[in-house]
């Protein structure tokens, strides 16, 4: 377990040594590319265009959205039928985490309770077009949204039908704004323990406690002296705690030559 984490700004963050850290998924984790849904997402400008687009009477529509206030982040959803809310989450997330998690989160839920409803076809709103990008993505490695991507190609093997849309935030549409006020609360009344805690990969790193697994340029200078001659050359430092992996710039062998020895 990771000891203490430094912020990308490099403002300590406290000991959180008991909670994990989002954990990028792996190349080898990824479905096989025959495997692979093409996961899109169309544009809602306003109520108006929300209706010309509503096909047919009866369709579930699943509003979401994440709010961080106060130093607080929750997340919320709400599904609708026939112009009438029949359903709501609402969700706490951890201090730690950001609001484009909450983002994914709720995207997360939407998509698992899409999985359980009877209905075949769900339309999700949301207005974080950096998750809907992110979830679209066939490389994605996130992992909230890679879940996302196996439920929705479970669901698409299901003959379930859901699409996704972004929707611009306060533009007067009930659903989106139902959501935004669910979000606001979850963040400020709910007491429960948070139902997602991971520290955000992208904004921190993990500083470790011990230069044990550690090489650190010769004399804390980001140039050290090599073994051969006087030269100076850059020695990047190797972490072994990292997931990535850092090689350090090694002098060129000197070209062996022969030397003539007298033999008798």
């Amino acid at each position: 377990m990771l000891g203490r984490f430094v912020a990308k700004r490099g403002k300590p963050q406290g000991e959180i040594a008991e909670l994990a850290v989002e954990k990028k998924k792996r190349f080898f984790d990824l479905p096989h590319p025959a495997c692979e849904i093409e996961i899109n997402f169309d544009k809602v400008n306003d109520m108006d265009d929300l209706v010309a687009r509503r096909n047919t009477t009866g369709e579930i529509e699943m509003y979401t959205d994440g709010s961080k206030i106060g130093g607080k982040v929750g997340a919320a959803l709400t599904y609708w039928k026939n112009d009438k809310e029949i359903g709501k989450k609402k969700f706490l997330l951890a201090t730690q985490c950001t609001v484009y998690q909450a983002e994914l989160y709720a995207l997360y839920q939407a998509t698992e309770i899409a999985a359980k409803l009877k209905d075949t076809v769900i339309n999700i709103y949301s207005d974080s077009r950096s998750s809907l990008e992110t979830i679209s993505n066939i490389h994605t490695y996130h992992p909230l949204a890679f879940e996302i991507r196996k439920t929705l190609t479970k669901l698409k093997l299901n003959n379930k039908i859901v699409k996704l849309f972004w929707i611009k935030a306060h533009v007067g549409v009930e659903g989106n704004e139902r959501a935004d006020q669910l979000a606001k609360e979850a963040a400020l009344t709910k007491k429960t323990a948070p139902d997602y805690d991971a520290c955000p990969c992208l904004f921190t790193r993990a500083a470790s406690a011990t230069d044990d697994c550690s090489r650190r340029p010769f004399g804390g200078s980001q140039w050290g002296s090599t073994a051969v001659g006087d030269r100076r050359r850059p020695l990047l430092r190797v972490d072994c705690n990292s997931s990535r992996r850092r090689h350090r710039l090694l002098p060129r062998r000197r070209r062996l030559q022969s030397t003539p020895v007298a033999c008798r």
